[in-house]
């Protein structure tokens, strides 16, 4: 394999170094605007207005979602910034959706999200695809373990959820699997891409998916309190998960 120039090199560094400080940037608005957003929502002469703000931008946002997915899916030189548009643009739809239907009760949530969202990015620009997928499924988790928690019984949507979150980790543990086969690659039909280092191989996958699936059952048997105590647990294999991967950088 061809060494990479030294130029190219740094410029990559420089590449995920702006792409990092404009992932902090972007937090630190939204966590400066999320107060705002929630002290407007509880002056009532403003709600309505608001409302319909957000459902428009939820409208918009979905619509130009779809078509920077169809641009990136169509267009190769485009394809990169047209996924990271597609991704930006529907998280911006949801969450405005979710200000519409639920007002200012979905906000401390949004806090949760803007947060773990960023972090995510920094993930994705520093470590391995099956990393980016353990951690999400993990603050994915962490969410919904709370949720229940909060909720202090097993709802109907907190069902919902842990049924989407088992699809999810199915979903990780097969595209590891498959891996496995290609020395870390997944190939699909023509394309393929490297699922994980081979330094870390498939093992820590299952490991996590052994974790969730566990913490799963078990917030389901022992009740909300119980699920409580999991968003730490799943917070510390979390962290358990970045050290091991952090050592395994080159």
């Amino acid at each position: 394999m061809a060494k990479q120039n030294p130029k190219q090199m740094h410029k990559k560094e420089d590449t995920v170094v702006y792409r990092a400080i404009a992932d902090l940037a972007i937090v630190i608005v939204s966590l400066l605007i999320l107060p705002l957003i929630r002290s407007q929502y509880a002056n009532a002469d403003l709600f309505e207005a608001w409302r319909n703000a957000f459902l428009w931008i939820t409208i918009c946002g979905a619509v130009l979602a779809v078509a920077a997915a169809v641009i990136a899916a169509a267009v190769k030189s485009v394809r990169k910034i047209g996924v990271i548009a597609a991704c930006g643009l529907a998280v911006i739809a949801i969450a405005s959706l979710a200000l519409y239907l639920f007002a200012y009760p979905v906000i401390p949530y949004l806090y949760y999200f803007v947060i773990a969202g960023g972090a995510l990015y920094l993930i994705y620009l520093l470590y391995p695809v099956d990393f980016v997928a353990i951690a999400t499924l993990m603050t994915l988790a962490g969410g919904v373990f709370y949720l229940h928690g909060a909720a202090g019984m097993l709802t109907r949507s907190s069902i919902v959820l842990y049924a989407i979150l088992v699809l999810l980790i199915a979903a990780d543990v097969y595209f590891a699997s498959r891996a496995v086969k290609h020395s870390g690659r997944v190939h699909m039909g023509k394309k393929s891409f490297r699922f994980y280092a081979r330094k870390g191989g498939a093992l820590p996958t299952y490991a996590a998916a052994a974790v969730l699936i566990a913490c799963i059952a078990a917030a389901i048997l022992f009740g909300s309190v119980f699920a409580g105590y999991c968003v730490y647990g799943v917070a510390a294999v979390l962290f358990i998960f970045a050290c091991y991967y952090t050592f395994q950088l080159d």
